[in-house]
């Protein structure tokens, strides 16, 4: 089943992709002049935390999954190597967070900066994420429409988000100096 990009998917929405079952725990929308994109944090049942991402390129739907890798070197050059593959950027811009849901560390109009690498066979992606001065680095790949299965199912999922835990503890912290 396709995704429509105007029918997003929601917060505890179970996926399936290539036949391994995940649920939706956040989305964050980005826009770059006029392309807008969404990124849905997935959890798979094991608890494996990957990113589905959802554009369209010249009207053709593209689906990639991603996950975080910290060993991933940090560049800025046009091409590098990392596992034995060889890479070149073919994206790079500054995006702002146009709405976003669920467990994701985001504010609206905050931004990032980001470049995208392709590897030379075309099945390995990496991308470099700077949210100011932050560094998210992941890899990941392309994924086939037919690949991807939108259930019926919604799963209850907690509507906290890192940022009011972050902000409930300096609260927390902040009443335990001053008592």
């Amino acid at each position: 089943m396709c995704l429509n990009l105007v029918d997003k998917l929601k917060n505890g929405q179970v996926i399936k992709i290539k036949n391994e079952t995940y649920t939706v725990v956040g989305m964050i929308e980005f826009v770059e002049d006029s392309w807008i994109w969404q990124e849905y944090k997935i959890k798979s049942n094991s608890g494996r935390i990957s990113w589905l991402g959802v554009e369209e390129d010249e009207g053709k739907k593209q689906f990639s999954i991603y996950e975080e890798k910290f060993n991933i070197p940090n560049t800025s050059s046009m091409n590098f190597k990392f596992q034995n593959e060889d890479y070149s950027l073919f994206e790079k811009g500054t995006a702002k967070v146009k709405s976003y849901f669920g467990a994701v560390d985001v504010d609206r109009n905050e931004k990032v900066n980001f470049s995208e690498y392709i590897s030379d066979n075309k099945k390995s992606l990496i991308s470099f994420e700077n949210w100011s001065g932050e560094i998210e680095k992941s890899i990941g790949k392309y994924v086939d429409e037919t690949d991807i299965e939108i259930t019926n199912e919604v799963k209850a999922v907690k509507a906290s988000s890192p940022k009011r835990k972050e902000s409930i503890l300096i609260v927390v912290f902040s009443l335990l100096f001053i008592a």
